[in-house]
């Protein structure tokens, strides 16, 4: 199931300029949210991977919201 984790991130340099940004996850259990032990270590891992992508930018924090079903149409 697709989970996503959201980084909260400002530029080094410029600290003032921050946004959220949205990283996709696949976890292997069927759960409808994840839970805080999986966020907490999935979140870490993918925080340091965008941040060794993203040499310019600091990760101010990280969470994992609710997974939100998609509407479908009757």
């Amino acid at each position: 199931m697709l989970h996503q984790i959201v980084l909260a991130v400002c530029m080094s340099n410029q600290p003032a300029i921050c946004k959220d940004v949205n990283i996709a996850v696949e976890i292997e259990q069927n759960w409808e949210n994840m839970l805080p032990q999986q966020c907490q270590m999935i979140g870490q891992q993918k925080a340091a991977e965008w941040i060794k992508d993203h040499p310019g930018w600091t990760i101010q924090r990280y969470s994992c919201p609710p997974h939100k079903k998609k509407s479908q149409d009757i």
